[in-house]
């Protein structure tokens, strides 16, 4: 598991909302994808998008 802030590359939506986020990392210049997460595996918790950087 990995523990941090990074950045939404990218989304599936479905009609409740959002079923999984794809996750990147940044690594010198390059944004690398780290992996997809779906908002039911953490526990039930819904995602605060809330545009910080």
């Amino acid at each position: 598991m990995h523990k941090g802030k990074f950045p939404v590359v990218g989304f599936v939506k479905d009609p409740s909302g959002v079923a999984a986020l794809f996750l990147g990392k940044q690594e010198g210049k390059e944004l690398v994808y780290m992996g997809m997460e779906h908002p039911a595996a953490g526990g039930g918790d819904a995602y605060e998008i809330t545009g910080e950087s």
